[in-house]
């Protein structure tokens, strides 16, 4: 399944994505950034921004409403009245969490995933990469400064932090045309003795809420934090050697319990120390959902070149990917599809002898996954009464349209037609029907189907099919110099993501522009 980008990784207006209650991220209704963060953990960043100072409670809806929510001092007062500045400094946040409030009409709603994920980590503290400073790389990529006397940005002090730029047009705006300034490696410390920065350090002082992430909200199936051996993870400090293996599911990829038994009140360090951690384990392997264990606890054991965003793609919950859960066998997604390839298909039946006119029933019976395209069914001849559409009934063992026939005669063969959508599955699959009438029921010889591959386009960038928004494309990957090209043209200024997962082979993405680039060309350096 090829996702156009009107069906991808598409952020809401001003970047927004909200958080899922306990845990995972999810776009808000309209835009707006919500995350499951105590409101009181950013309550210092948020009285140094003017924009949000202001921001009135009346254009922030919460549950249950704002009366009971407020402390006494502004209990009473019009909401017009009362801002969001005015709430943190009466010390009325304490309990509430972001994910209580609907910001999409409030200046938050522009915030990245990475500005809530960093919280109150000064930029300053932190590096791009081994020798070079957040400071030190805006300057060589921008010109600008934070603390030179020329050329300098605005109101940047040793505490600004990445919530502040993004709330400001002309910084977010820096930002958005340089990525990499929010590509901020998870952990990763100054190669040089004399320099003490340390990007885990930071983030700890900080008590940045990226850090604070589970297992459980992770994503470990899907990012490269899932990646992480679990040999290695249990080495780390403070690591994961007191997990259990009750706490960590199906165990069949990560322990040896064949050579000696695991115990389940065993933990994985006493394993580790009698040799039963399996070599190939990742904690990616882990089958339940485990909240005991955080991002820091695994961070020092991070490779270098895992990056905050690396991190944030795991957060997205499977609502923001559906095809990530979604049933390829009963899901019918190929009903969805922008052009999608039909099979017509034939059955005829007669019924002999006796008087007639009867009546009678035929159960098409199609391959799991195939689909029947309303409005397509016909029968010739006529009988006495037109033919309905048929009840469908789909599962994971068959795809079966039962047709009702009213009124036919003896000894005429009547063929009924329909068009279907294949599976997803290339190859020969067999098809049968059967024939019930007057008590009797007849069957037919399982008919063989072979799904193809369509033909693809050139593999010629300037002819690629153009994609359109919130439409899906559907094709096949079926050998290693299969090439599929789309093109598409995202407005200017945007942010474009393409995500490919859930493969079992290892295949490659590249994105290409402009759109004359050939294929094989290095891809896009942003």
């Amino acid at each position: 399944v090829k996702r156009a980008p009107g069906g991808g990784l598409k952020r809401a207006p001003g970047g927004g994505v909200k958080r899922a209650p306990g845990g995972g991220l999810k776009r808000a209704p309209g835009g707006g950034l919500k995350r499951a963060d105590e409101l009181s953990n950013y309550t210092n960043v948020f009285s140094r921004v003017p924009s949000i100072n202001s921001t009135q409670l009346s254009s922030v809806p919460i549950d249950g409403g704002w009366e009971s929510r407020l402390p006494a001092s502004l209990q009473g007062r019009p909401l017009q009245t009362v801002t969001l500045g005015q709430l943190i400094a009466a010390g009325g946040v304490g309990g509430l969490e972001l994910e209580d409030l609907d910001l999409t009409n409030t200046p938050l709603a522009n915030l990245s995933a990475a500005a809530y994920a960093l919280g109150s980590t000064p930029l300053n503290t932190l590096l791009i990469n081994s020798t070079t400073g957040w400071c030190t790389r805006l300057q060589q990529l921008t010109g600008k400064t934070c603390f030179g006397p020329s050329n300098r940005i605005d109101g940047f002090t040793s505490q600004t932090t990445l919530i502040e730029l993004e709330m400001r047009a002309d910084t977010r705006e820096l930002l958005a045309e340089y990525p990499e300034l929010v590509r901020i490696p998870i952990r990763i410390a100054s190669a040089s003795p004399a320099t003490s920065i340390n990007n885990i350090a930071a983030m700890r002082t900080a008590n940045a809420p990226i850090l604070r992430e589970t297992f459980a909200t992770l994503g470990l199936g899907v990012s490269k934090v899932g990646d992480l051996p679990v040999s290695t993870a249990i080495a780390a400090t403070p690591g994961i050697g007191s997990l259990r293996v009750d706490e960590i599911g199906n165990t069949d990829l990560t322990l040896d319990c064949v050579t000696a038994s695991c115990a389940p009140s065993a933990t994985l360090a006493e394993l580790q120390a009698t040799g039963q951690v399996q070599a190939r384990a990742r904690i990616r392997d882990f089958t339940t959902s485990i909240a005991t264990k955080t991002l820091d606890d695994i961070a020092a054991a991070l490779p270098a070149d895992i990056t905050l965003n690396d991190v944030l793609i795991g957060l997205l919950e499977a609502q923001d990917f559906p095809w990530e859960s979604a049933d390829l066998v009963t899901s019918g997604l190929q009903e969805a599809a922008a052009a999608p390839a039909t099979v017509r298909y034939d059955v005829t039946v007669q019924a002999n002898g006796g008087t007639g006119p009867f009546d009678g029933t035929v159960d098409v019976v199609l391959p799991a996954g195939w689909r029947i395209v309303r409005g397509t069914s016909s029968m010739t001849p006529a009988a006495s009464l037109p033919l309905s559409e048929p009840r469908r009934i789909y599962d994971r063992s068959a795809s079966t349209a039962v047709f009702t026939l009213v009124g036919i005669q003896p000894g005429v063969p009547y063929t009924i037609s329909f068009d279907a959508l294949p599976s997803f599955v290339l190859g020969a699959v067999a098809a049968n029907a059967t024939f019930e009438t007057t008590g009797v029921i007849a069957a037919s010889a399982p008919r063989v189907i072979t799904v193809t591959e369509p033909t693809d386009a050139a593999d010629d960038a300037n002819s690629a099919q153009e994609l359109q928004a919130d439409k899906l494309y559907i094709s096949y990957t079926t050998a290693s110099d299969d090439v599929d090209l789309f093109r598409f043209n995202p407005p200017a200024g945007k942010r474009v993501a393409v995500w490919l997962s859930n493969y079992e082979r290892d295949l490659d993405l590249s994105l290409y522009g402009p759109p004359l680039d050939a294929a094989g060309a290095p891809g896009s350096p942003s």
